[in-house]
């Protein structure tokens, strides 16, 4: 309900609202009000207007709007308290004032009472839909007002200047360039090609999308551009960077006889200033005077930027010291001008005088600092600055960064990095770049590729290819001159060469440094064409060059055989590899490693066991590399503690921190939990990753408690939690629901700046989910400053617990939007979103994304498909999906067996079961209960009592609530009563509710009153809010005619808050969800639905249809 409807509720009580018996009473009662608001008196005189009895003019409306929307007002509370009183006493007022209303509240910020009082208008004209697509355009929402541009046009109303206007405003907020050329067509096509408003529009949206051409084209085509329209294209030209041209279309203006506005003045100095045109910034200084510009704030300090960076100094100082002059503007513009000049000193002086200050004069001051490399007085200014405010931006931070480079300070560089992550700066292209340089000036290549590699991979421009590659020239410039001293045809001088590349991670030096070799003769040398074959596999793009390095090797050792057998796995042609290990003359554990290294990043686990074993065979004593590979691989305590055991025979150094941390990881991942705290005990040396191992290995055996407690321990030490670490501890909270300890844990990410890392974000988000605070989750998804897959699938999958199946949908497009491939979790969040929409067409769309992206076999992706068809009834397709699926979990079992019993096929759903347990595999108490469920729909006693006799010894599983609710309700449908008390008895704890509602349901049917009482009695205790037990057993009293029983039920029901509920259904047709309540009279589309009955209704009597119904009925 918006604002203005509960205004309507202050008014609803009419029946004092009359036309005045006196019209004096009326004209007095306007002239008051007319009084107030010539004096600026505007609430007082919406105040007597909403407290009249009557109503007034329309013209007196009209007004109060148009003020109430002026810029000094902004009277949203007294714009809606005009439109209740107009409602009130004219419930279809002129459609004009409506509209007038309609610009009031978007004039106010209130787009939601504007669009709410539109679509309430009875009937609209041309003027509504221009004031609300006015409204959305001016309100930041061009993409609702260009989808309402196109609703007006298909509903009939011919567009005007007004709404050709407010569009390509649209277009322009977005840069739509393909939307602004159609309705440019539409534009031409109804003639207002030559309007002056229109063709500024145009203009702006061509440039705006830099397309110069077209723009200056629609300017010289309007017959008689305004001062607007050559402003527009003024400022379009400095914006491309054209300054020139943009001085011209100035000096036109005059020629056109038009007079400037002041922002075309200050954007033709800033024309000036670009491009250094001091002879025309002089004639426009002139043309301001002659005008009386010269003393507007803007202009003056656009005059003075434009002396300073042309070096006109004396120039600016004299305009500055103008009186009415010194604004903060003015003052950072001749700061500015002063710094960039090299005469800091003045700067400063001027600077330290300055009554005011923001952050772009401080960045002026910095700014002449760095340029002319003073770095211990941009120190001290720095200090400066952060002692006297917080107001840092972008650019300081990267004038900052030039500082840190200047001075080689890599430290304080370091400090200012841990600011930017602290405060959100990461995202800016700006800021990363500054990173970028500062490191490659400090000769942290590793730092700068960090950058480069992680922190701007979305961002990246020519000004970071640029710095990078300029680092990388640096850095090898310097190298050269250090191997300065060996002879150019040495071995060591290439091998130093090679191990520069390999620092640098770089194949494309190492490609200069191949082609060197091969002209001096070396690329056959053995101990060279190894390490170029080593850099060739670690960091080459393709297999071709580093297999043409290993041909060029003549005289191959065991070192050549071994670096191809770990670049062959890791290209994944581990055929090739098995094949090279075959033909060895000789193998070492480096020669193993690497076979069992390629087998596991392919995915053959049996291999890589296999190969073990044969290395075991072959009296090859494994490494402590082999050992931390095969603890990957356990996947049974027992095999695990054999690992653990030939560890110690083979004499490895348990005290090892790598093989320790392999250990704590295996243990904790097969749930001995003991055994990772031994391990960890007997630990000479511990690191951040044996702790993140200990906690992760406490969290995922399920000692959530004693994984926070070691969280605690590792606070006490001198080991900092990383990133790893605290999104471990907000899972444990996330699985706990401790809310208190994760906002605890919450405040140490702030504090240390974690919440840039992806994975603390996810898992941040989804403890607020899970602990239903949804609004935080998504003040927290929405403060983050850049989107990830990860963050979006932890928000989207929030949305679908929550049934805000809307919000996850259009997340989901949104993500698309911004190029971020979804992933196979993305779309099973999705398609549990969309199946709560009756329509099938959005989970269709879904389903047509999951085949184009290929995971139509992810079996995550393939259940959720299933369950999606299943929910909407489509069980066709859902088999389909499920017979073409190629590996089948036991979860992909359940959620067919659940879809086909909740769709009544109970036979097929008997007939998946029996395959499932053909196939052997043991099912769980969801199968049970999906079969259960299919044998009560279907009326299968026998069968359904067979199961549920035997589950326990058939297969393990202790029968719960969830299978004794299906089969009591099966006894009860049977009208086997006792049997289902007997079985309700055997329960071994509480009853719940469900299984109550069925015996309820039978003792009514069979007419056992006494057994009724009971049982409903026995439901109020348990769940008391539920209606079901009163109405039942006030309905039993009352055919017994116990008035007082019943009057007793009725009032208990009252005393404890019971509400009736009331049935619905749902039924969606295309796009639209109708809803049809069992007390509802006139249901949606009422009509149609009466007809139809009525015409079915007439041919079942014609069939005679009608009677065998009855007989159905009767026998049931």
């Amino acid at each position: 309900m918006g604002g203005n409807s509960l205004l309507n509720l202050l008014l609803c009580d009419k029946g004092h609202l009359t036309k005045p018996s006196n019209p004096a009473t009326a004209k007095a009662v306007t002239t008051t009000i007319l009084n107030h608001l010539d004096s600026g008196r505007l609430r007082k005189a919406v105040s007597i207007l909403f407290y009249a009895p009557f109503p007034f003019h329309f013209s007196l409306y009209a007004r109060l709007f148009q003020l109430c929307s002026s810029t000094g007002s902004r009277a949203i509370v007294e714009a809606r308290k005009v439109e209740s009183h107009l409602f009130t006493f004219s419930p279809t007022p002129p459609v004009f004032l409506v509209n007038r209303a309609i610009e009031a509240f978007a004039k106010c910020g209130s787009l939601g009472d504007a669009r709410e009082l539109f679509e309430e208008m009875p009937q609209r004209d041309g003027g509504s839909w221009n004031a609300l697509i006015t409204a959305c355009s001016h309100s930041g929402s061009p993409e609702e007002a260009f989808r309402l541009f196109v609703k007006m046009s298909r509903s009939g109303f011919l567009p005007n200047e007004v709404t050709f206007a407010s569009a390509l405003g649209s277009c322009a907020a977005v840069l739509a360039l393909s939307l602004s050329r159609q309705v440019h067509g539409l534009i031409v096509k109804y003639g207002f090609g030559g309007n002056v408003v229109i063709g500024s529009s145009l203009v702006d949206i061509y440039g705006k999308c830099v397309i110069m051409d077209d723009a200056r084209k629609i300017f010289d085509e309007i017959k008689n551009p305004n001062d607007i329209s050559w402003n527009i294209i003024v400022r379009r030209y400095l914006e491309m960077g054209e300054g020139e041209e943009a001085i011209v279309m100035f000096f036109h203006m005059f020629k056109a006889a038009v007079r400037p506005l002041k922002f075309t003045f200050s954007n033709a100095l800033v024309a000036c200033s670009s491009i250094s045109a001091l002879d025309e910034g002089i004639q426009i200084h002139g043309v301001a005077i002659k005008m009386g510009f010269d003393d507007d704030e803007i202009v003056s300090s656009s005059l003075i930027d434009m002396y300073a960076k042309c070096g006109d100094l004396e120039s600016a100082s004299a305009i500055f010291d103008q009186p009415n002059s010194k604004d903060v503007i003015s003052w950072t513009s001749i700061v500015s001008g002063y710094a960039m000049s090299g005469k800091t000193w003045k700067a400063r002086e001027l600077f330290d005088e300055m009554p005011e200050r923001n952050v772009i004069s401080w960045n002026a001051m910095l700014a002449g600092y760095t340029r002319y490399s003073q770095w211990e007085e941009a120190v001290g200014f720095i200090f400066l600055m952060r002692n006297t405010t917080n107001n840092i931006d972008q650019v300081t931070l990267g004038l900052i960064l030039k500082v840190c480079a200047g001075l080689s300070d890599v430290e304080l560089g370091k400090q200012v990095h841990g600011f930017i992550y602290r405060h959100g700066f990461s995202s800016s292209i700006f800021v990363g770049n500054g990173l970028l340089h500062m490191y490659s000036k400090c000769g942290k290549m590793r730092s700068a590729k960090t950058v480069w590699f992680h922190q701007i991979s979305h961002w990246r421009d020519r000004v970071s290819s640029n710095a990078l590659l300029s680092s990388y020239a640096l850095c090898m410039h310097s190298y050269f001159k250090q191997l300065h001293g060996f002879h150019k045809t040495s071995l060591s001088y290439y091998s130093r060469l090679i191990d520069h590349c390999l620092s640098l991670k770089s194949v494309n030096f190492v490609k200069i440094i191949h082609a060197q070799l091969i002209k001096v003769g070396f690329n056959s040398h053995t101990f060279l064409g190894n390490r170029c074959l080593d850099v060739y596999f670690r960091f080459g793009d393709t297999l071709h060059d580093a297999l043409k390095v290993y041909d060029e090797i003549t005289e191959k050792n065991l070192v050549s055989w071994n670096i191809c057998l770990k670049g062959l796995g890791r290209f994944g042609e581990i055929q090739k590899a098995r094949h090279m290990f075959a033909e060895m003359p000789e193998r070492d554990v480096v020669s193993w490693n690497s076979m069992i290294s390629g087998y596991v990043s392919c995915g053959f686990i049996d291999n890589a066991l296999e190969i073990f074993s044969q290395m075991q065979i072959a009296g090859v004593r494994p490494s402590e590399y082999t050992f931390s590979i095969m603890m990957t691989l356990v996947t049974s305590a027992c095999y695990g503690k054999q690992i653990h055991g030939d560890m110690i025979r083979s004499g490895m150094n348990l005290s090892n921190v790598v093989l320790g941390n392999s250990l704590i990881d295996m243990y904790g991942k097969l749930g001995c939990v003991d055994y990772a705290f031994g391990v960890f005990f007997t630990m000479e040396e511990v690191d951040v990753i044996s702790w993140n191992s200990l906690i992760s290995g406490c969290h995922r055996s399920g000692y959530e408690e004693l994984a926070l407690d070691q969280f605690f321990w590792m606070r006490g030490t001198e080991y900092a939690p990383d990133e790893f670490t605290i999104s471990t501890v907000i899972n444990v909270c996330c699985n706990l629901l401790d809310l208190e300890k994760g906002k605890q844990t919450f405040a140490f990410c702030f504090k240390v700046g974690f919440f840039s890392n992806s994975i603390v974000s996810s898992a941040a988000i989804d403890l607020l989910s899970k602990c239903n605070r949804l609004e935080d989750a998504i003040r927290l998804f929405e403060e983050l400053d850049w989107w990830d897959s990860a963050v979006c699938n932890s928000m989207i999958s929030s949305y679908a617990q929550h049934g805000c199946g809307e919000d996850a949908v259009q997340l989901f497009v949104l993500t698309l939007r911004e190029n971020l491939r979804p992933t196979e979790f993305t779309l099973s969040s999705m398609l549990s979103s969309v199946s709560i929409f009756l329509p099938a067409e959005p989970g269709s769309q879904i389903h047509s994304l999951v085949v184009k992206l290929g995971f139509e076999s992810d079996v995550i992706v393939a259940s959720s498909l299933v369950d999606l068809y299943s929910k909407a009834g489509l069980v066709n397709y859902a088999m389909k999906i499920f017979s073409n699926m190629g590996v089948k979990d036991l979860i992909t079992w359940n959620t067919i067996i659940m879809g086909l019993a909740h769709n009544g096929k109970v036979f097929e759903t008997l007939s998946i079961f029996k395959e499932l347990a053909s196939k052997g595999a043991a099912p769980d108490n969801l199968t049970l209960a999906g079969v259960l469920l299919a044998c009560n729909f279907g009326g299968f006693i026998e069968e359904g009592m067979t199961i549920f006799l035997t589950m326990e010894k058939e297969y393990g599983i202790v029968p719960g609530e969830e299978h004794y609710a299906p089969i009591v309700d099966l006894l009860c449908r049977a009208g086997k009563l006792r049997e289902a008390m007997d079985v309700l008895a055997a329960m071994p704890y509480e009853h719940g509710s469900v299984v109550w509602e069925s015996i309820l349901r039978a003792c009514v049917i069979h007419g056992d009153f006494k057994l009724t009482e009971r049982v409903a009695k026995r439901m109020m205790k348990l769940v008391p809010q539920s209606s079901l037990p009163y109405l039942v057993l006030a309905r039993a009293y009352e055919m017994r005619g116990k008035w007082e029983s019943m009057i007793w039920v009725r009032k208990a029901m009252i005393l404890n808050g019971v509400k009736n509920v009331v049935g619905c259904s749902w039924i969606g047709i295309q796009n639209h969800v109708y809803t049809f309540n069992a007390e509802e009279l006139q249901p949606p589309r009422g009509k149609d639905i009466y007809l139809i009955l009525r015409l079915l209704s007439s041919e079942m009597e014609a069939e005679d249809y009608t009677d065998n119904l009855t007989k159905v009925v009767l026998r049931r």
